[in-house]
């Protein structure tokens, strides 16, 4: 009867030990499950999961599971859509499943996870649907963070019973963990994209704040302009009267001393007395004859000023007509005569039609580049500065060219010629906005400014349609 007993006891001990046996064997699969998901989970929190890719972390879920197939679909209005799907044909990725539809549609629109040991002891489940499936087990998981829904998580396996209640706990475990790094790469990807957008946004500002400044100096410096042509055209208005009156007496003068000369010599006084008197009249006419060319120069000198001022500003012409381009640039040297003292001005004119523009504009973009050969011809020292105007006709437009023999403008520079405020001139001599206005002029008539430069010198060409 004893020896019955401690049979019986020694079965039940051997039973105890199985199952501790068995409890430590599931036990330790669990804790392993557990700490590889874990470290799966700390490396794909708060970083991008696209560089982490989808499929990595899908070949870790399966190999974690012993599961043969594992895919994420994530919502995009009321469909679920594949971000990444692992142990099939790529091709299976293609579609997209209503939400509440299918296995992962119902756990989409229920929020709960779904574990299946074996599809084919399952009723809810037909033979239909088993031969679409092809798996006999499967767990899926919403994949959702305080709560906000994103997708669902699944993995599958062909064999029945491989995953169990302790592996649908670590799995939704893990599914939060995955939902929380997607949530992040969002987060960030929208930061990005502000941050983008704000960048964006300032360089379309400081853009903006440029060509509103060029604008504004461009206003700025046109508005001086057409002050400055109305103040020439009173200028020269206000000259022109004075000159013809000092022009018109000259030649009163020069002809009543030619008068009183002859009147003299018919009524001169007889003796020592007269010849005294005649000898002195005739000094007096002597200075007359050295004075008074002088003050006819002088007064033609300020007819061809008083005319070139008027060609230049233009201000009392339409502001389109037909010009003689010749006209214009002759008025311009003559108003920077003084600069030109020491250049040797070559002139080739060809034959050139009445071209249609503002002529007023067109003389301030001649006056820009004459002045500034001038200001570079006037710093050489190895050679006669010389400055060749020429003047040609194409089949649909003319060709005005000015040509010097200056140091030329450097390589470093040259691409930055026409832009606002950039100048090579020394502070105080230039804005930097002559040649930006001048290019932008000739754009304005539908023509085009260019030029070369090397040490040799510097060649602009305007080139107007007719």
């Amino acid at each position: 009867m004893i020896w019955h007993f401690n049979i019986v006891d020694m079965t039940v001990e051997v039973r105890l030990h199985k199952n501790f046996k068995e409890r430590m064997f599931f036990a330790n699969q669990a804790y392993q499950k557990l700490n590889a998901l874990q470290e799966l989970s700390m490396d794909i929190t708060g970083k991008d999961l696209e560089t982490k890719k989808v499929q990595t972390i899908l070949e870790e879920v399966i190999s974690i599971f012993s599961g043969d197939k594992a895919a994420m679909m994530l919502a995009e209005g009321d469909y679920l859509y594949f971000a990444g799907l692992n142990g099939v044909d790529n091709t299976e990725s293609s579609g997209k499943i209503p939400i509440g539809e299918g296995i992962s549609g119902k756990v989409f629109e229920s929020k709960e996870p779904i574990l299946v040991a074996d599809l084919s002891k399952d009723p809810k489940f037909n033979e239909r649907e088993l031969e679409k499936f092809y798996h006999r087990s499967f767990m899926s998981v919403p994949l959702k963070v305080k709560g906000k829904l994103l997708g669902v998580l699944n993995v599958h396996s062909k064999v029945p019973n491989v995953f169990n209640e302790e592996d649908l706990q670590i799995f939704s475990t893990f599914a939060v963990q995955t939902a929380t790094a997607i949530v992040n790469n969002r987060l960030f990807f929208e930061l990005q994209q502000s941050e983008n957008r704000l960048k964006l946004t300032n360089n379309e500002l400081e853009q903006t704040l440029l060509e509103l400044k060029k604008t504004q100096n461009q206003l700025v410096h046109s508005e001086k302009m057409a002050s400055l042509g109305q103040l020439v055209a009173g200028v020269a208005h206000e000259i022109n009267n004075p000159a013809n009156y000092i022009s018109n007496g000259i030649e009163e003068i020069s002809d009543n001393l030619g008068r009183l000369k002859e009147t003299i010599y018919q009524i001169r006084p007889q003796g020592e007395r007269g010849d005294k008197f005649i000898s002195l009249f005739s000094e007096v006419l002597s200075t007359k004859n050295d004075l008074l060319p002088l003050l006819q120069e002088g007064s033609q000198r300020l007819k061809e000023i008083v005319r070139a001022l008027r060609n230049f500003s233009r201000h009392d012409e339409a502001p389109v007509k037909n010009v003689d381009l010749h006209e214009g640039i002759d008025s311009t040297l003559a108003i920077l005569q003084e600069k030109f003292n020491s250049i040797r001005v070559l002139k080739e004119y060809g034959e050139l039609p009445p071209v249609s523009c503002k002529p007023a504009e067109i003389n301030q973009v001649v006056m820009n580049i004459c002045s500034n050969a001038a200001y570079a011809m006037n710093q050489l020292t190895a050679r006669m500065p010389v400055f060749k105007i020429s003047t040609s006709k194409n089949k649909d437009s003319v060709v005005l060219e000015f040509s010097d023999n200056g140091e030329g403008i450097p390589k470093k520079d040259q691409e930055k010629i026409f832009d606002p405020f950039f100048t090579t001139k020394d502070i105080g001599d230039g804005t930097g906005l002559g040649l930006s206005i001048s290019y932008q002029i000739i754009k304005d008539h539908d023509g085009d400014l260019r030029f070369e430069s090397n040490s040799n010198g510097t060649k602009f060409m305007i080139e107007l349609p007719v």
